[in-house]
């Protein structure tokens, strides 16, 4: 049979609440979620630095704002470490599922080779296998094109002169690694509405507003009630409408805009963790079987195959808990980008978020 590796220490985020005990998945190979290695070699670098990854904190040091910056100055350098931030993930992602993808083409190989030599090649669960592992070729060949294209993406967005070998070699020990790039941070029921202060189309809608609101009564009303609507709290809402018309130079247009924006990134940021814990949970409860079954097979109860048989899917299981963590991390990078970066390492911060006023 393959051999399987041992995993570290598997943690989500908390959906809204205390944060979630670490758990030790004892024999699950792959795709399972924990700090990078050398977590504390760098210090906090920016709201990136949740992810607590010295490589990225590295790759991002190039490309991160003027610590001076004001808000409505920090767009673009927003959105290239989104960017950045977003590639990082998805090459170590698809590193994590070619490793977790090889080793389930080699059981399912394992598994057809043993069929035949049994002369069931020509039987259903022959022919169920050698589907199963067609599949799993060629899913091996997609993740290395999404790790290729990560790599270049990166290259271009995280500064510097690097090339696409250059930094392939920088990050190999990175994408070595067995373990998910998922950040650590506590998800709020709401955020306070001072948070929309941190976004540069905000912030310069602000500013517009105060200017032209401070000759007369109506505009003075005007910007009060803009104020008061500021206050309000965003819920999260991963229904909530895009912005499907024209870009408006109203302020309370692109406030209400930005706040439909973060209630949906951060509705869809409680989604994606919810998903990573149910098919972290599903994988615990498999966990046991698995490990009964193998027990078996190492006694010489059970039958290779049957062996094999769980193993992959196991395999196919840890796969989906790696997907998930990764639309987990993306979810979470672009709900960063959406409330200006303001998040820092913990979503806690936003309670104190505010904007130096000129």
């Amino acid at each position: 049979m393959p051999q399987r590796t041992h995993s570290s220490l598997s943690q989500f985020p908390p959906a809204r609440g205390p944060r979630l005990r670490p758990l030790l998945l004892a024999a699950l190979a792959v795709a399972c979620l924990a700090r990078a290695p050398g977590a504390q070699a760098e210090p906090a670098a920016g709201w990136w630095s949740a992810f607590h990854d010295a490589t990225l904190n590295l790759l991002l040091a190039e490309a991160a704002p003027p610590a001076a910056a004001a808000p409505q100055d920090s767009l673009p350098a927003l959105q290239l470490q989104a960017d950045a931030t977003a590639a990082y993930v998805l090459a170590r992602v698809a590193s994590v599922r070619l490793m977790n993808g090889q080793l389930l083409v080699d059981t399912l190989q394992r598994e057809v080779d043993l069929l035949r030599a049994d002369g069931q090649q020509a039987g259903e669960p022959a022919r169920a296998a050698q589907q199963a592992l067609d599949a799993a070729r060629a899913r091996l060949s997609q993740f290395e094109e999404l790790r290729a294209s990560s790599i270049a993406l990166l290259a271009q967005r995280s500064g510097g002169d690097r090339t696409v070998a250059t930094l392939s070699r920088q990050l190999a020990p990175a994408l070595g690694d067995a373990r998910l790039p998922v950040p650590s941070f506590d998800l709020p029921r709401e955020l306070p509405g001072i948070v929309l202060r941190q976004r540069p189309d905000v912030a310069q809608a602000e500013l517009q507003l105060a200017q032209a609101g401070r000759g007369t009564a109506a505009g003075q009303l005007r910007l009060a009630r803009y104020l008061q609507a500021l206050s309000a709290p965003i819920a999260a809402d991963a229904d909530a409408p895009e912005d499907g018309g024209a870009a408006s130079p109203q302020a309370e247009d692109v406030l209400e805009n930005a706040r439909r924006d973060i209630a949906r990134k951060l509705g869809r940021l409680d989604v994606a963790v919810t998903a990573a814990r149910t098919q972290e949970a599903l994988l615990l409860g498999l966990q046991p079987q698995y490990l009964a079954l193998r027990d078996r097979f190492n006694r010489g109860e059970l039958p290779e195959v049957q062996a094999l048989q769980a193993l992959a899917r196991m395999l196919v299981e840890e796969d989906r808990l790696a997907a998930a963590g990764s639309t987990l991390g993306l979810a979470w990078i672009a709900f960063q980008a959406s409330i200006g970066g303001a998040g820092r390492a913990s979503t806690s911060d936003l309670l104190g978020a505010t904007r130096d006023e000129n």
